[in-house]
């Protein structure tokens, strides 16, 4: 979703790093891991996206209407 392409196991690393925004790169990178346990919950991704928006929102990079926000 971050860089417009579809997930590679062979170049997962790569398209990591071409994640920009460093809370969603960490996020990305979390919801990777091997250890099912190491990943973050729905919630917990949930939580990250929202703050992530509300944060974009207050800097007028992006609008949030109800639950979508658009750059």
């Amino acid at each position: 979703m971050c860089i417009g392409e579809l997930p590679d196991p062979q170049w997962i690393q790569e398209q990591i790093d071409q994640v920009k925004d460093a809370v969603l790169h960490e996020l990305v990178r979390q919801c990777v891991m091997r250890a099912p346990d190491a990943r973050p919950t729905m919630s917990d991704v949930i939580t990250v996206l929202t703050q992530q928006a509300e944060t974009l929102n207050a800097q007028e990079l992006v609008t949030l209407t109800g639950r979508t926000a658009t750059l």
